[in-house]
């Protein structure tokens, strides 16, 4: 199982519908950059934790604008409104993040 806000690599293939050739390809990419170790299972170097945190740093920044305008209330309607079919989706598409406890 893996550790808290980490996914296992066969449910990270999954959800991008990644063949295992292209899955494969993206792993040596990375290691070729000096992102991923060597080794059985993808696991970040220094460089790529770095970088890792650079892309989610940047994601969160360019994600906010929506949230932001919308204010609290209107993400807390959101949300509401969206709730039943984010969890038909997960249900559907990623069981193991389902089975987690609800809020």
């Amino acid at each position: 199982m893996p550790r808290p806000g980490r996914w296992a690599p066969g449910a990270l293939r999954t959800t991008r519908s990644w063949t295992p050739d292209e899955w494969a390809g993206a792993v040596e990419g990375l290691r070729t950059r000096g992102w991923l170790a060597s080794g059985p299972e993808p696991a970040f170097t220094a460089e790529g934790k770095e970088r890792r945190s650079e892309v989610e740093a940047a994601t969160d920044r360019l994600a906010a604008a929506p949230y932001t305008a919308l204010g609290r209330e209107g993400c807390a309607e959101l949300r509401d409104l969206v709730r039943p079919w984010s969890r038909s989706l997960a249900t559907e598409l990623m069981p193991w993040a389902a089975a987690r406890p609800k809020d």
